[in-house]
C-alpha cells in the first residue's frame, strides 16, 4: 500500500506553513504626499483626503518628510486621522534633508519611535514599510556619509536599532534612480525608481525600458518592485525652476496599463503625487489650507482640479490589485486639456516659456466609461466651438483625443438615436495669454461622480481575456505600436475631427434628454477589439456570476485558508495510510529507494533584457532629479 514518507510529509508541511506565515503578499497602491505642502492642514483635512484616497483604491500615503518644524504636530494629526478612518501611512524620508549628520537620529527619535508602533502605520510582511526620496547620490547619503556603502551601513545600523529599541522589523523600499545600484539593496524589501514621465525635452511616449530594467535587477536581488505612475508635470515658479515633462497620449492610463501587464511586474504602485502643487502632478484636492509653493499660485488652484484623474486612476488601481479590471457600473466621462495651445506667446510673464513646452501635444483627452448593456453609441467632442464627428464607443474604457483649439469646449455621450446621455462643458481654451500655464483642466461626468459611483471597486469584471490594439489618432500621428492587454473591457482610441456636426454638446449633465445630435455623421478612425466581457452592471447581487470578486479578484484569505489546510490533510492521509495496514515487510531493504537531494535554482522567469534609463544607460541622469528637488524645498 502506498504511504507518504515522513520526511516528505514534513517537508511539504513546512513549505505550506511557510507560505501561510510569510505574510500578506497582496499588491498595493500608494500616493506620494509632500508633507511640506500640508503644514497648515487640520486633522479633518487629513481625514477628508484619506477617505477620498480609500474610495479610489489607495492603500496608504507615502509621507514625504523633510524634517520641518511642523512635522511632529502634523504627523500627530495625520496618524490620528488615519486611525479614525482606517487608513495607513508610512514615511518616505527626503534625503535632501536627512543627509544631515543627525539624519538617522531624527528618523529614529522623531518619526519611527512615536509613529512606527501606530496601528495606522502601513506594514508589509509584518514589517513597517519605510521608503525614501533619493539617497543614492553624493550629497544625499544618510548621516552625511562619505560614500554610498557607508550610507547603506548607516541604514543597517538604524534598522538594527529600530529592531532592538522598538521591536519592529523594517521593510525598506528606497528610491534609487540608478539601476546599477540595486544589488546594494540587501535588506530584502523593495526598490523604487522615480521615472513616471518621459525625459525632459522628449516628445516620445514613456516606455517600459526603465521599469523592465529595474524589474530584472529586482528579480536577481530578490526584491519587490515599487513603480511610479504620474499624470502631469509642470513647474513654472521662477527662471531657475521652469520646465515640463510631456504627458501626451494618455500617459496615466496607457503607462499604468503597461505596468499592469508586465510579467513579472511590480508589487507596488506609487501615484506621483497626491499634493505636489509646485510640479502640478497632484491628484488630490487643492484645499484652502494647502500650502501652495511660491510662484505656483497661478496654476495650482481649484480651477485646475485634478481629482477627476484620481477617479480615473481608481479603475487601474483596482485592476492592478485584483488582477482584472473592475466592473464599470454606469456611463462616465473623464476629460482633460491645457488652457492654451503651446505656441502662444505670453504678453507679460516675468518667466520664459517652460523648457520642454514644445514637446507637448495640443490635444483634448477624453476617457469614456461604458458599462455592459449600455445604450451609449457615440461621443461628440466640441473644440473651438465646433462639434466634431461622432466617435463610436463600446463597453469598457474608450480613450479618444481631439485637436486642441482656441474657443469653447464640450463633450456629449449619445445613444444610437442621438439622444443625450451625458453632456458637459469645460473652460474655454485661450487664443491669447498674459502668462504661461501648462497645467491641465480636468472634468468628470456626471459632475458628482467618484470611483464608488463609477466602478465596483470590490470586484472585477468577468469574462474571457482578450487582446486590445491601441492606435493613435489619425489626425495626430501615425499608428502607435500595438499593445497586448489582458483586459476584459475593450480599450479604444479614436479621433474626433474638427468637422462640422449638427450636434452641439450642452453644458451640465443629464440622462435620456433629447439632443439635436445627428448620428449619421462620418465616424473617425478607431480601432477596437471586441469585448468578451460578460459582466452584469446590475446592482442585484443575486444575478452575478459564480466567478465573483472572491474568485476573480484572487482574495488572499481564500488562498491562505486553502494552503493552510494542505498540511492537515496530508497528516490525516499519512496516519490512515501508514497505520491502516499491519502487513510485515519481507525484507528490511525491500522497496527502499535511493534518495537524492536535488538542489535546484529558483524557478523564475528569464530575466528581462536590461532597458535603458532616461539617458540610454543603466543610470538615470541626475539632472532630472536635481531639477525635481528644487521644488521640494521647505515651504
Amino acid at each position: 500500500m502506498f504511504s507518504i514518507p515522513p520526511r516528505l510529509f514534513l517537508l511539504v508541511s513546512a513549505l505550506c506553513c511557510t507560505a501561510v506565515l510569510a505574510g500578506d503578499s497582496t499588491k498595493a497602491v500608494f500616493a506620494h504626499v509632500v508633507q511640506g505642502d500640508f503644514q497648515n492642514y487640520a486633522q479633518q483635512d487629513y481625514e477628508d483626503d484619506m477617505t477620498l484616497a480609500l474610495t479610489a483604491g489607495i492603500s496608504a500615503f507615502a509621507m514625504n518628510v523633510g524634517h520641518d518644524t511642523t512635522d511632529s504636530d502634523q504627523m500627530t494629526k495625520a496618524f490620528a486621522a488615519a486611525e479614525a478612518v482606517g487608513f495607513k501611512l508610512f514615511f518616505s524620508f527626503d534625503m535632501v534633508y536627512f543627509s544631515n549628520a543627525d539624519g538617522s537620529r531624527w528618523i529614529y527619535d522623531e518619526y519611527l519611535t512615536p509613529f512606527g508602533p501606530s496601528s495606522a502605520h502601513y506594514t508589509y510582511d509584518s514589517k513597517i514599510f519605510v521608503s525614501t526620496f533619493s539617497g543614492e547620490v553624493d550629497g544625499r547619503y544618510l548621516d552625511a556619509a562619505s560614500s554610498f556603502d557607508d550610507s547603506n551601513t548607516a541604514w543597517s545600523t538604524l534598522f538594527d536599532k529600530v529592531k532592538s529599541g522598538l521591536g519592529l522589523d523594517v521593510y525598506y523600499a528606497p528610491d534609487w534612480n540608478d539601476v546599477s545600484k540595486v544589488p546594494s539593496n540587501t535588506w530584502g524589501g523593495a526598490q523604487m525608481f522615480w521615472e513616471a514621465w518621459p525625459a525632459k525635452g522628449s516628445a516620445d511616449d514613456l516606455t517600459l525600458d526603465t521599469a523592465n530594467s529595474y524589474m530584472s535587477a529586482c528579480t536577481s536581488a530578490g526584491l519587490d518592485l515599487l513603480a511610479p505612475v504620474g499624470a502631469f508635470f509642470q513647474v513654472h515658479q521662477n527662471s531657475g525652476n521652469n520646465y515640463v515633462y510631456n504627458s501626451n497620449n494618455f500617459l496615466l492610463p496607457n503607462h499604468y496599463t503597461d505596468l499592469i501587464n508586465m510579467s513579472p511586474g511590480p508589487q507596488f504602485i506609487e501615484l506621483l503625487s497626491w499634493n505636489d502643487f509646485g510640479e502640478a502632478h497632484y491628484l488630490g484636492p487643492v484645499r484652502s489650507s494647502a500650502g501652495i509653493p511660491s510662484g505656483a499660485e497661478g496654476y495650482a488652484t481649484d480651477k485646475f482640479d485634478h481629482t477627476p484623474m484620481l477617479t480615473l486612476s481608481a479603475y487601474y488601481n483596482s485592476w492592478f490589485v485584483n488582477g482584472a479590471p473592475p466592473t464599470i457600473k454606469t456611463e462616465g466621462i473623464v476629460w482633460w486639456y491645457r488652457p492654451h495651445p503651446k505656441d502662444l506667446v505670453a504678453s507679460s510673464d516675468s518667466v520664459d516659456k517652460p523648457e520642454g513646452a514644445d514637446t507637448m501635444d495640443d490635444s483634448i483627452y477624453v476617457a469614456v466609461l461604458i458599462p455592459s448593456g449600455s445604450s451609449a453609441a457615440n461621443v461628440i467632442i466640441t473644440v473651438g466651438g465646433t462639434a466634431g464627428d461622432p466617435t463610436a464607443v463600446s463597453e469598457g474604457v474608450n480613450l479618444i483625443q481631439a485637436d486642441l483649439k482656441a474657443g469653447d469646449t464640450a463633450v456629449e455621450l449619445v445613444d444610437s438615436s442621438g439622444n443625450s446621455l451625458l453632456s458637459g462643458s469645460g473652460d474655454s481654451i485661450a487664443s491669447s495669454i498674459e502668462t504661461y500655464n501648462f497645467n491641465y483642466h480636468c472634468y468628470v461626468l456626471p459632475a458628482d461622480a467618484d470611483a464608488s459611483t463609477l466602478f465596483d471597486m470590490g470586484s472585477t469584471a468577468s469574462g474571457a481575456t482578450g487582446t486590445t490594439s491601441k492606435t493613435s489618432m489619425t489626425t495626430i500621428t501615425a499608428a502607435r505600436e500595438s499593445r497586448s492587454a489582458t483586459a476584459t473591457a475593450a480599450v479604444n482610441t479614436g479621433t474626433s475631427s474638427g468637422a462640422t456636426s449638427s450636434a452641439a454638446a450642452t453644458s451640465g449633465s443629464g440622462s435620456g434628454s433629447n439632443g439635436d445630435t445627428t448620428s449619421s455623421a462620418a465616424k473617425t478612425s478607431s480601432t477596437s477589439s471586441g469585448s468578451t466581457s460578460t459582466s452584469d452592471s446590475s446592482s442585484d447581487s443575486s444575478s452575478s456570476s459564480p466567478l465573483s470578486a472572491e474568485y476573480m479578484g484572487l482574495k488572499m484569505y481564500w488562498w491562505i485558508a486553502i494552503i493552510a489546510a494542505i498540511p492537515v490533510l496530508l497528516l490525516v492521509a499519512y496516519i490512515v495510510v501508514a497505520h491502516g495496514s499491519n502487513k510485515p515487510k519481507t525484507s528490511p531493504s525491500a522497496g527502499r529507494r535511493k534518495r537524492t537531494k536535488d538542489v535546484e535554482s529558483d524557478d523564475t522567469d528569464s530575466e528581462l533584457d536590461g532597458g535603458s534609463s532616461r539617458d540610454g544607460d543603466t543610470s538615470t541622469d541626475d539632472s532630472d532629479q536635481n531639477d525635481h528637488e528644487k521644488t521640494r524645498l521647505k515651504r
